[in-house]
């Protein structure tokens, strides 16, 4: 039996252009897709993020994750395993990780891409994804140095 994720809270503080995009973006079965699968042609750091449906998009779907208990927000992420390595930083961020020194955006070099991640201070939120399973904290550092190697 496949995963169904939990369901939605009732919402009805809408403004219907929100909840005309929101409906596009639900499975016959009521799930609010990631943004990921939602947009699967959108890279984790795609200008669509940051302006027109896109942009809607992902900020109506962190703010209704919002509404949900951590334990809630935990079943809704088992249920999209594997979480794509460059959107666990925003995955930490709807659990209210937001590791600014940490940012993939801020790597420089594949230098700093080792020293950060071998810095347990940095990506807490990538860690603590893991230590819920939602992640491997190895694969992703050897991702992310990978990319910059």
């Amino acid at each position: 039996m496949p995963n169904i994720s939990p369901p939605l809270p009732t919402i009805s503080f809408l403004h219907p252009a929100l909840k005309e995009l929101l409906d596009e973006h639900l499975t016959e079965n009521g799930e609010l897709l990631p943004p990921w699968k939602a947009y699967p042609t959108y890279e984790r750091y795609s200008l669509g993020w940051r302006m027109g449906e896109g942009q809607d998009f992902i900020h109506l779907w962190h703010d209704l994750l919002q509404l949900w208990n951590i334990e809630t927000r935990l079943e809704y992420f088992r249920c999209h395993l594997p979480l794509p390595l460059p959107w666990l930083d925003y995955v930490a961020l709807t659990f209210g990780y937001e590791d600014k020194d940490s940012s993939l955006l801020r790597i420089e070099s594949a230098e700093h891409a080792q020293q950060i991640t071998s810095d347990p201070t940095h990506f807490s939120g990538i860690r603590w994804l893991a230590s819920q399973g939602l992640c491997d904290f190895d694969e992703f550092v050897a991702w992310l140095r990978s990319e910059f190697s």
